[in-house]
């Protein structure tokens, strides 16, 4: 994370991971299969905490996106971001997981949400919060403002999926 992709080189991970040559690839093909694990293990955890989210709060997708917020409040998340979000979408257990969050919503409040018009609110609500908290790193507002403008987000979205 802290070099660009294309500068990387297996002597370098090998010795800053203090494993062999052989050791790496004995588990990795190349640099790609690594980044792949990687990714992978990331979007596990983001779609694992996203259906938590979901879980524990008592069926409203404006607080289950208030909860899982607090997840990208996390130290590393941006720097994470950044390389499993490209990633994010492509994962095969991305509609598994709408699925489940889905079954956790309050159908009563929610009308005519179905899973793929809940699938496009998650995505929407995960990229206005990337986009805040992206902005929150870079200083463009304070913090006090970006948490209000997502909230005010987040109130559209809930409206939209209600209607």
């Amino acid at each position: 994370m802290n070099i660009p992709y294309s500068e990387i080189r297996i002597s370098n991970l090998i010795q800053k991971a203090g494993i062999s040559r052989a050791s790496f690839y004995l588990y990795f093909e190349d640099k790609e299969d690594l980044l792949g694990c990687i990714v992978e293990s990331w979007v596990d955890m983001i779609l694992r905490k996203l259906t938590e989210a979901f879980r524990v709060s008592d069926g409203s997708y404006y607080e289950s996106m208030k909860v899982y917020k607090r997840v990208m409040e996390e130290e590393d998340f941006t720097r994470k971001s950044k390389m499993g979000a490209l990633q994010f979408k492509a994962s095969p257990k991305w509609r598994q997981v709408i699925e489940e969050c889905y079954g956790h919503m309050d159908q009563s409040r929610y009308p005519g949400l179905t899973p793929e018009k809940l699938a496009y609110a998650v995505d929407m609500g995960l990229l206005a919060m990337v986009q805040l908290s992206m902005r929150y790193v870079e200083h463009y507002a304070p913090l006090a403002e970006l948490k209000e403008a997502a909230w005010h987000q987040l109130t559209i979205l809930d409206k939209g999926i209600r209607e």
